[in-house]
């Protein structure tokens, strides 16, 4: 005997419970949780977000980052201040885009530049000062994350408030 029908015997009644569990009770609660969230969702937000981030990618197509770069390591820069552009650049454009659409956008501009100077070593923590720039710049506008998008819309708060 190779053993076969002895796997096959343990794997049978696993099969048949996972199906059963399935049908009994995991396919119910999961409609159900799925229509909840369903009603949860800010279409209004979820729509500003993906505009947001189709405009990045748009001026990433473009090759506006690809520019930026080649502008940013033009002539003798040291590395104090390319990482000093690299870290201010989120700050200041997640105040007028999502943290999260500018931390999509310059992570991988930071791994453009700095694999263009051969410095990869500085990434790691370049990305965690980064992360920090975008989220205290995002705290500045409605705009800036999600939360405050959602905050500013639910309660139809104006530009001047």
């Amino acid at each position: 005997m190779d053993g076969s029908g002895e796997e096959g015997e343990v794997a049978g009644p696993a099969a048949e419970g996972a199906s059963t569990l399935y049908r009994g009770g995991l396919r119910g609660s999961f409609h159900a949780s799925q229509s909840a969230l369903a009603g949860l969702s800010d279409w209004r937000v979820l729509t500003l977000l993906f505009c947001l981030m189709a405009v990045v990618a748009g001026l990433q197509e473009c090759g506006v980052f690809a520019v930026l770069a080649q502008r940013l390591l033009a002539g003798e820069r040291r590395m104090r201040l390319v990482s000093l552009a690299l870290v201010l650049l989120p700050f200041f454009v997640s105040m007028v885009v999502t943290n999260d659409v500018a931390l999509i956008t310059f992570v991988p501009f930071a791994v453009l530049v700095l694999g263009l100077i051969g410095r990869t070593e500085y990434l790691a923590p370049l990305v965690v000062l980064q992360t920090m720039a975008a989220n205290l710049g995002s705290m500045a506008t409605p705009v800036g994350n999600p939360q405050n998008l959602y905050l500013y819309a639910d309660y139809e708060l104006t530009a001047e408030q």
